[in-house]
C-alpha cells in the first residue's frame, strides 16, 4: 500500500482504545508491519490494514496508518459530475432497483483519472403522493469528496407525474452539456411548452451549495413541482 511505503524506523501514530495515543517506530516493511511500543509488540499484514483504524489489538491498542492527505484535481472532480450526470438520471436511462431499500432506484458511472476511479451514485425513494427524496455521492480512490441531496413533491393535483419528470430531465440536460453548475441543478429558466422550471439558487459553487428548484404552469401560478437541495465538496 501507499500508505507504507515509509523508511525503516520512521515514526507512525498508534492509538489506544480510550483515545490516547503513543508514537510507535516502523522496524520493517515487507510482508509484515511491525511496530514496537512500550510494553508492546504489534504485528500485522499490509493487505489488512486501511488508511483508518480499522484493525483492533486486543482490548486496547489498534493501529492508524496516516496517509498523505488525499489530492484532488477541483476541475478534473467537476468535469467528472457533468460527465456522470449526462450519463444517468437526466439522460433517461433506466435506473437500478435496490431490494435492500424499499421504493429506492440507484444510478452509477464510474470513470478514471491518473489511475484512480471516481465513482458517481444516485441513490432516490419515490415515497408515494408525488414524493420524493434522494442523494448523490461521488467518491475518488475510495473516499467520498462530494455529495448532494434534495428532496420535495410533484404535486399531482395540477400536472401530470410522468410529464414533469420528463421535463426536469430536459431542464437538468441542458445544464449539464452545457457544463453550468448551479448547485448541481438546471438553469435558472428554462421553458417547454406550457411548463416552466427555475432554478432558485442561494449558493451555487461547487464546493458549498444551496436552493430550491420549481416548476410551475404558464397558464397558472400554482406550483406543480419542487425540490429542495444543497451539498459540496466534502471537508477533511
Amino acid at each position: 500500500m501507499d500508505e507504507l511505503e515509509v523508511s525503516i524506523r520512521e515514526q507512525i501514530k498508534v492509538i489506544c482504545a480510550d483515545g490516547t495515543y503513543k508514537i510507535g517506530k516502523l522496524l520493517r516493511v515487507d510482508t509484515d508491519v511491525i511496530i514496537i511500543n512500550p510494553g508492546r509488540l504489534l504485528t500485522m499484514n499490509k493487505r489488512d490494514i486501511s488508511s483508518v483504524y480499522t484493525k483492533s489489538f486486543g482490548s486496547d491498542w489498534r493501529l492508524a496508518v496516516l496517509p498523505a492527505p488525499l489530492k484532488i484535481d477541483g476541475s478534473q472532480l467537476k468535469d467528472f459530475f457533468f460527465k456522470a450526470s449526462i450519463s444517468t438520471y437526466a439522460s433517461g436511462a433506466s435506473p437500478e432497483a435496490l431490494e435492500e431499500l424499499p421504493n429506492a432506484e440507484r444510478y452509477f458511472w464510474c470513470d478514471y483519472a491518473d489511475g484512480k476511479r471516481y465513482e458517481y451514485r444516485d441513490t432516490y425513494f419515490s415515497v408515494g403522493n408525488g414524493r420524493s427524496f434522494g442523494f448523490t455521492i461521488i467518491s475518488f480512490d475510495k473516499e467520498l469528496v462530494w455529495w448532494m441531496r434534495y428532496g420535495g413533491q410533484c404535486i399531482e393535483k395540477y400536472v401530470d407525474e410522468q410529464k414533469t419528470t420528463a421535463f426536469l430531465k430536459k431542464a437538468l440536460l441542458k445544464a449539464y452539456k452545457e457544463k453550468l453548475f448551479l448547485g448541481g441543478r438546471g438553469e435558472i429558466k428554462y421553458v417547454e411548452g406550457n411548463l416552466i422550471y427555475r432554478n432558485l439558487v442561494g449558493t451555487s459553487e461547487f464546493e458549498s451549495f444551496k436552493g430550491r428548484e420549481i416548476i410551475t404552469r404558464i397558464s397558472s401560478p400554482e406550483l406543480v413541482f419542487y425540490h429542495d437541495y444543497e451539498g459540496g465538496v466534502v471537508k477533511k
